[in-house]
């Protein structure tokens, strides 16, 4: 359990940091992420490559809940954030800033980068904040799931295999 959670941690932000590195030192990258079939591609790559690491790197505890479990820190850090992030945002709502209060949900949203695009087209559909806080909260599972779904469907395979 400590294993997957140290792996998959070390992973999720070792990720994080190359793509904030691409993106920063390439401007022709940035352009092909700002376009629609650009930023589809990187990200069901970027999908792809989670649950291929909980694939061919995942332990099997031998549970399915336990296996969830083992990819639990990725999430618990991202609420630990957007924990932060909605109580820098209610006294920020208060106070005028140049940068407006959406802006302390960059760091949120930056940790979960994997499941921006879909943030992205589930919250064009609502108009409620409560809504996208809760989406926003809901996203933080989302690298952690994949990761377990790579890990199951590697059970699922060797278990056809035998």
């Amino acid at each position: 359990m400590k294993y997957n959670n140290i792996m998959s941690t070390a992973f999720h932000i070792s990720l994080l940091i190359f793509v904030v590195f691409m993106m920063i030192n390439s401007d022709k990258i940035l352009n092909i992420f700002f376009s629609d079939q650009g930023s589809i591609i990187f990200y069901v790559v970027l999908n792809l490559l989670y649950i291929a690491f909980g694939f061919i790197f995942g332990v099997d505890s031998g549970k399915i809940l336990g296996n969830l479990l083992s990819y639990s820190l990725i999430s618990i850090i991202g609420i630990v954030i957007w924990f932060l992030c909605l109580l820098n945002y209610t006294s920020y709502h208060d106070s005028p800033s140049f940068l407006g209060p959406e802006f302390v949900w960059i760091l949120s949203a930056g940790y979960n980068f994997s499941s921006y695009y879909i943030f992205k087209l589930i919250s064009n559909e609502w108009d409620n904040e409560g809504v996208v806080l809760v989406i926003l909260l809901l996203l933080n599972f989302y690298q952690s799931l994949l990761l377990w779904l790579g890990l199951e469907t590697r059970k699922r395979v060797k278990a056809c295999l035998k």
